[in-house]
């Protein structure tokens, strides 16, 4: 979860400073009232193109940070196979910044990181949904992961319906494999 977000000298933002509350969180305002600023930010933050243009006039340099809780596994699992350091325990921190000349520093946990990297990690704890905007569904690579991930919770939890158990992880099933058991708790309560 986003829990604090920095903004440095981002078009006419000289500072700003946003905490998120927990949960869904909705940027909504009239023309003109900053939300482009922050959705560049954040764009900024999660390895997105940038350009001098989005540096403050007469400023050196854009900069962006944020911190993060409730970190999923799967980056701590990328952090493990990028060799970036992290503590459970703490908050997981992100910073990025841009200068005039076009060069990027990026830091993950305080420690120095590609862009690449922080692609691959900034995708597992951001998603953005703009008008005709999707990152995550839209992307056919999550496609698999978001059917597991559905599977490993079950439709009880979230929809009372009868949980849905697979035999196996789809990602993990072999490549001639065509079809998969659904087993429901109840076979009597499913409707075709």
């Amino acid at each position: 979860m986003l829990d604090i977000l920095h903004i440095e000298n981002i078009a006419v933002a000289k500072c700003i400073d946003i905490e998120f509350n927990k949960g869904f969180s909705v940027l909504t305002g009239e023309t003109g009232s900053g939300k482009s600023i922050i959705i560049d930010a954040i764009n900024m933050l999660l390895g997105g193109k940038v350009s001098k243009d989005i540096i403050r006039h007469g400023e050196e340099r854009a900069v962006v940070s944020a911190f993060f809780s409730e970190i999923d596994d799967d980056v701590y699992k990328i952090c493990d196979e990028l060799s970036i350091s992290y503590d459970k325990d703490d908050s997981f921190a992100i910073y990025r910044s841009y200068s005039q000349d076009g060069k990027s520093v990026v830091k993950i946990n305080s420690c120095p990181a590609t862009l690449a990297q922080l692609k691959q990690i900034s995708s597992k704890l951001v998603n953005i949904h703009g008008q005709n905007e999707n990152q995550t569904f839209i992307n056919k690579s999550n496609h698999i992961l978001i059917l597991d991930k559905y599977g490993k919770r079950g439709t009880k939890q979230r929809f009372g319906m009868p949980t849905l158990s697979l035999p196996i992880k789809i990602s993990d099933a072999p490549a001639q494999t065509k079809s998969f058991a659904i087993i429901f708790d109840d076979p009597d309560s499913v409707k075709v």
